[in-house]
């Protein structure tokens, strides 16, 4: 049995922060995507370049995760799948840990929220894909211990002369 798009993407949300620089060559190509791809296929699909506005779904999200909490686990079995895709996400600055008075790393409150989601939130359906464009850059939001909490982990590593190819 084959399912059309519209069963196969039923209460799909994509949620896409492309935070890549406008002068790149990749720049553009997240939301083209989600125009030619995505939408035919019947996923509602919210897009932003802007931080303010991704804060303002990471709050979202958040919500979502403790509404999910509160239910029955059958009930939170039943929920739609969400995705959301930070490309770049070095550039979403609230998410960055910060220093302590002690000189420690701590996490943002923003970047609380993202842990939150990113250890609770799979098994209910709300998932994360960031990319970032540097070993360093994702260190400044993550510790090599929160790395274990995603299930998937990618690097490469390409020269800048590569990746405009």
């Amino acid at each position: 049995m084959e399912l059309n798009g519209a069963e196969r993407a039923e209460g799909v949300r994509l949620w896409i922060v492309d935070r890549s620089y406008p002068e790149r060559p990749w720049a553009g190509i997240l939301e083209e995507t989600a125009q030619e791809l995505l939408r035919p296929l019947v996923y509602a699909v919210e897009f932003t370049r802007e931080t303010a506005q991704a804060m303002s779904w990471l709050k979202t999200w958040t919500e979502e995760l403790e509404r999910r909490l509160a239910l029955d686990e059958a009930q939170a079995q039943q929920q739609p799948s969400w995705v959301l895709v930070a490309a770049e996400a070095e550039r979403l600055s609230p998410l960055a840990r910060t220093v302590s008075e002690y000189g420690s790393g701590m996490e943002s409150p923003e970047g609380l929220r993202l842990r939150q989601l990113y250890t609770r939130g799979p098994a209910l359906g709300l998932h994360l894909v960031l990319t970032f464009s540097t070993g360093a850059s994702l260190r400044q939001h993550l510790e090599r211990a929160q790395l274990e909490s995603f299930k998937h982990r990618v690097a490469a590593q390409v020269s800048e002369d590569d990746s405009y190819t």
